[in-house]
This record gives C-alpha cells, structure tokens and sequence, in this order.
C-alpha cells in the first residue's frame, strides 16, 4: 500500500448482493465501484487494480479464460463513460476468496475527480463469481454499481452503503502524461456524422492543448487551427472517405508531451440505384 493509495480492504465473510444487486462477474451489466482521486496530488496515475473474489462461483473454466477490466469517467456520479478496457491474459485462472491484481495499467488520473472500474468474465466464457463487498460505507468516496460495458447509466444500491472490496494503485510523477485521444462514437463513421475526439493529461499545469493532423494524407501532422482545448468536434461531411490520423501535443510552458496517434476512418453510406442491364452492358459514363 503507497500513501496515494484508494482502498478499501474490509474482507466479506462470504458472497453477498448489495441491496439485492446481481454481483457476479457474469453479469450483463459488470459488478464494479466508483472512486474518487484526492486533492492532495495533481499528478497522479493508476498503476494497478486489486479486487477481492468473495466466492460462490459457478464452474469456472479448469482451463481459465479471458477477463475484462474496464475503467470510466462518472463526473454525475451515476453515468459512466468509458475510456480504458483492459483484457487479462487467455487461460486464466484463480481461487475463490483471492485477490486479483491488475498491473501494468499506466494510465493517468487527474486529482479530485470521480471514477469506476468493472470487472468480468470474457463474454463467450462460461461460469460466475461474486466479488467482495460489504455494508457499512466504509469508503466514502464511491460505492458499488453495475455498469453497462459500454458506459451509461449505472445501477446503483438504494442504501448506498455497500462498497466493493479493493485496491487502486496510484504513483505520483512529475512528468507530463497524455492518454490515448478517446473517439466518440467511434473511430470508423461514415460522412455526415459527428465526431469528438477527448484528451485525458496530467502534470504541473496550467496546461495547453494543440491537436494535429495529416488531413488524411499520410504524411506529416500539422496544427489544426483553434484546436486547442481537450476536445476536438468534428462533422465528417466535408471530409473525403479514407482515414485521418490526429494526435495532441500537451504543454505546460516547460516541457511538453505527444499523445499516441488515434486514426479516424470515414467511408460513404448512400443509396444507389440498381437495375437489370439484361445480357449487354455499355462501357462509359
């Protein structure tokens, strides 16, 4: 445990459902917790995820399976919208009432600002368990939830006493972080629709934002003009089909850091007409 730590550790004596929530990892909407970064640091990432098995599983795989771990924004406190999914290694396995950890996360957190996490089995795998809970509140700062895997709204407790058993991992640094720009709805959309590109970055601020892009030509990224804040919108109905690359150089008036390349695609959905030429066809327009 590291002083920057979110936990909450109390161990439950057995399988429960919190305010009669299904929480098993087969679950259509996955068991999970929202939590809340402190204020103290401002520069914060997330490098591991622990969460405690309660037991009552249902035939896990001998073989193992695949698990998901997904991260979200939840700035309502009961609307969360993803921006991390994690798969485990194939053929995975545990015991009932063990922790599993998440490592490797690396992902930044800014401060004072509420998350949430679920955990699940692989969709196509088989069997259920329960994780860890208990009553009480004794973490303050989020609760249980099911969450839809795509981000929504969330199902919470109606005592909003219960709180999952876990461990977030946080390390301060003093270096600039960028993720990943995020694309919503999706990074392949045909012309006419709305896109927005999200920037999450933490550091000594304040911080600026310059989003990039090679137009869609394959070469060099280049400033784009008034681009400069976390979001880039978007309408794709002047752009040709094909694929643009952007990416955001964050900056703190010391230092600066590239973001990862995120790639949209456009292509053309539109009605055409079809008719029997019969047994000849002309050749020109």
């Amino acid at each position: 445990m590291g002083p920057d730590d979110i936990s909450q550790l109390t161990a439950p004596s057995g399988a429960n459902s919190p305010d009669g929530l299904d929480y098993y990892i087969d679950n259509a909407s996955p068991p999970g917790q929202t939590f809340t970064t402190g204020v103290g640091r401002q520069r914060l990432y997330i490098a591991s995820l622990g969460i405690l098995t309660a037991g009552n599983g249902g035939q896990l795989p001998a073989g193992g399976q695949t698990y998901l771990l997904r991260l979200y924004t939840d700035s309502s406190g009961s609307n969360a919208q993803l921006f991390a999914s994690y798969t485990s290694q194939e053929g995975f396995t545990f015991a009932e009432t063990d922790w599993l950890l998440w490592t490797n996360l690396d992902l930044a957190l800014p401060a004072n600002t509420q998350f949430a996490y679920s955990f699940a089995r692989s969709p196509s795998g088989a069997g259920w368990e329960n994780l860890g809970n208990v009553s009480g509140n004794p973490y303050p700062g989020g609760e249980v939830a099911l969450i839809p895997p795509g981000g929504g709204a969330m199902t919470l407790g109606s005592s909003h006493d219960y709180d999952a058993t876990f461990v977030v991992g946080l390390t301060p640094t003093t270096n600039l972080l960028a993720n990943p720009p995020v694309v919503s709805p999706s990074s392949a959309v045909t012309r006419g629709t709305s896109v927005t590109l999200t920037v999450s970055a933490v550091g000594p601020g304040p911080l600026t934002y310059q989003w990039r892009t090679e137009g869609g030509s394959g070469g060099a990224v280049t400033n784009t003009p008034q681009a400069t804040g976390t979001t880039l919108a978007l309408t794709a109905t002047n752009l040709a089909s094909g694929t643009y690359r952007y990416d955001v150089v964050v900056s703190n008036g010391t230092s600066s850091v590239t973001s990862a390349v995120v790639a949209l695609s456009i292509f053309v959905e539109a009605a055409a007409t079809l008719t029997d030429a019969g047994n000849t066809i002309q050749s020109g327009p």
